[in-house]
């Protein structure tokens, strides 16, 4: 059986290493003074006012699945006019997928993203199950500018001012 040597101030215990947490705290007790009780500062009854929240900037979007998909399908067409007129844009999904953490995920985008672009675009662009849940986590994120992105967000909402 092991066992070490505690030093505190001037005694020195020896505790086996069986030996439990009461037995550093006795052995703290008898060469440590007492310190004092802890007193909680003076509680503050006046609490800060909260600022007002800014409905300017607030896009408000309860709304159905159908709406939610029909928003994201629409996010996903704009994208991938963008990367149909310049396709050196493909090479930012591969950039977006290779930061995801989910690595089941960014397995089975690294597979996607090697088919070729009219391929994945279709499967993308599909009207079907399928397509709803690949473009629920396609990593088009940065193709699209704020301005364009805000306005289709906006579009989808009750909100109809301009971007």
């Amino acid at each position: 059986m092991q066992a070490c040597l505690l030093q505190l101030g001037n005694g020195a215990k020896l505790i086996s290493a069986a030996g439990t947490m009461r037995a550093i705290t006795r052995a703290i007790s008898l060469t440590q003074p007492c310190l004092p009780e802890y007193t909680p500062k003076r509680q503050y009854s006046r609490r800060l006012p909260i600022p007002p929240v800014n409905r300017t900037n607030l896009l408000v979007t309860t709304c159905s699945h159908q709406t939610i998909d029909a928003r994201l399908l629409r996010l996903v067409e704009a994208s991938v006019e963008k990367i149909d007129a310049d396709p050196a844009l493909i090479r930012r999904l591969t950039e977006n997928v290779s930061r995801w953490s989910n690595l089941r995920l960014r397995a089975q985008w690294q597979n996607r993203l090697q088919q070729p672009w009219p391929e994945l675009r279709a499967l993308l662009l599909a009207d079907t199950d399928e397509g709803a849940a690949l473009r629920q986590d396609a990593p088009l994120g940065g193709i699209l500018p704020p301005a364009e992105r805000v306005q289709i967000m906006r579009s989808f909402s009750h909100d109809a001012r301009p971007a």
